[in-house]
């Protein structure tokens, strides 16, 4: 059985195209893999705190050095990396903000990217950054208004949305990832209608392979 760990990150209930395309990704994966389980993770509506000063202390020192105050600034954050680690899928859908992702997204990394609990550093070796996070798959359900984000795309060069969290993923070992894009969001109809099915399509292909 399979951990499924959706992280969602969109602010918008019901009329959130990326939240409607994760529902479809992870109801065919359930029917595909009924012994599998789903955690929800929503950092669109209950966002992370951003890292702060005490944080910073407390991903730098010792745990048994931590004052009261450095280790409150830090329980949320361990308690985000012990869940990263119990899952075996991570699930992301994030719709596109300003050619990015949102904030709340943003503040959920960099809770989980963390020295010596995903990654590590060794000085002796060219590259030094060393991923301590195996075994997992990713999958991006990304949304966005316009269209031409997508690899070989006329606006590919824009897209710091899927490609950022693709890098950031693979920087602390989650190499293994999927994407899928679902465009068009504030087009007109049949457009926005057209783009969602394929999205949706692509998705439900996902999640059964």
């Amino acid at each position: 059985m399979a951990r499924i760990l959706h992280v969602s990150s969109s602010p918008r209930g019901d009329r959130s195209t990326s939240r409607k395309l994760a529902k479809e990704f992870l109801t065919t994966w359930v029917a595909e893999h009924p012994g599998d389980t789903v955690t929800d993770r929503d950092v669109g509506h209950a966002p992370p705190a951003h890292v702060t000063e005490p944080w910073v202390a407390a991903a730098y020192s010792p745990a048994d050095t931590h004052s009261p105050e450095v280790a409150a600034a830090i329980a949320e954050s361990d308690t985000l990396v012990a869940e990263l680690f119990a899952h075996d899928v991570i699930v992301v859908s994030v719709p596109m903000y300003n050619f990015g992702i949102p904030s709340t997204l943003k503040a959920y990394i960099d809770n989980i990217v963390r020295v010596n609990k995903t990654f590590a550093m060794d000085f002796t070796q060219p590259n030094p950054y060393v991923p301590l996070v195996h075994g997992k798959k990713l999958y991006v359900l990304s949304s966005s208004g316009g269209a031409g984000y997508g690899p070989g795309g006329p606006l590919a060069g824009y897209n710091h949305e899927t490609t950022y969290l693709q890098a950031i993923f693979a920087y602390i070992g989650v190499t293994d990832s999927t994407v899928v894009m679902c465009e068009n969001a504030n087009s007109p109809e049949p457009t926005k209608h057209d783009s969602f099915e394929a999205a949706k399509s692509a998705a439900h292909a996902a999640a059964a392979a």
